[in-house]
């Protein structure tokens, strides 16, 4: 008897701790769901509303080599223009001075895809198959979002294949940030995307963080590049933009 009084505390115990632990789990679960719920949401709109626009950023560069972009020599800084252009109803042009334009459209559910990207200094045409979204079109504070495509890289005038590989996209909405600039301070949503470019004989890594005001645009952009060439680790630079002249419409 003593030994089956033994047993049945044995299993009253056990049945109460799994009891215990289930009532623990669907604690933490529900404080997980709260802080879902708190967690901000922004919209590809909010960040970059597409309208004829333009601003002028403070400009810097920070040219590395062999893995250390600290080691290589920054240039001075430089006031250059961003200009967003409508081409039509649907799709605009964004240009970044002289170095950089960008074809967007609207895409599903307000997101904002990125149809190809001339980067005129290096003579390059960069194109995804399908388009991917540069911004989706919500995004979750801490929920990134990844997406895959093709990537094939031609000359500005499209005749020269340089290169076709693999391409991920990683979006995330990380949070608040207070930025300041020339024109004063800003309460800013940033976002950071990661891009990995995979061809066959070389592969980059970009990472760019941006500083959104609500309702008008970039306040301040960080990009952060390696190239990898045949397996080893040649190249990196950093660009930063700054906003000098606040957005206008156009």
């Amino acid at each position: 008897m003593r030994t089956a009084g033994f047993g049945a505390a044995l299993i009253g115990v056990t049945v109460i701790g799994a009891i215990d632990s289930a009532h623990a789990a669907d604690r933490h679960a529900g404080a997980a769901d709260r802080r879902a719920d708190a967690a901000e949401v922004v919209t590809a709109e909010q960040l970059m509303p597409l309208r004829a626009a333009s601003a002028r950023f403070t400009y810097t560069t920070n040219e590395g080599a062999h893995g250390d972009a600290a080691e290589g020599t920054a240039d001075a800084s430089q006031t250059v223009q961003v200009k967003i252009v409508a081409e039509d109803d649907a799709r605009w042009r964004v240009d970044h001075a002289t170095w950089k334009s960008q074809a967007l459209r609207r895409g599903e559910g307000g997101s904002i895809v990125l149809m190809s990207e001339r980067l005129t200094e290096r003579d390059s045409d960069v194109r995804t198959t399908p388009g991917i979204a540069m911004l989706p079109g919500e995004l979750r504070e801490g929920q990134p979002i990844t997406t895959r495509a093709k990537v094939r890289v031609t000359d500005l005038e499209g005749k020269h294949v340089k290169a076709e590989g693999e391409y991920t996209r990683r979006v995330e909405f990380i949070g608040r940030r207070v930025v300041e600039t020339p024109l004063g301070s800003f309460d800013t949503r940033v976002v950071r995307t990661t891009e990995h470019f995979d061809f066959p004989l070389a592969s980059a890594d970009v990472v760019t963080t941006t500083s959104y005001l609500l309702g008008a645009g970039p306040v301040q952009q960080r990009i952060d590049k390696s190239v990898t060439k045949l397996g080893v680790f040649t190249d990196t630079s950093t660009r930063t933009l700054t906003l000098a002249e606040a957005w206008r419409d156009e």
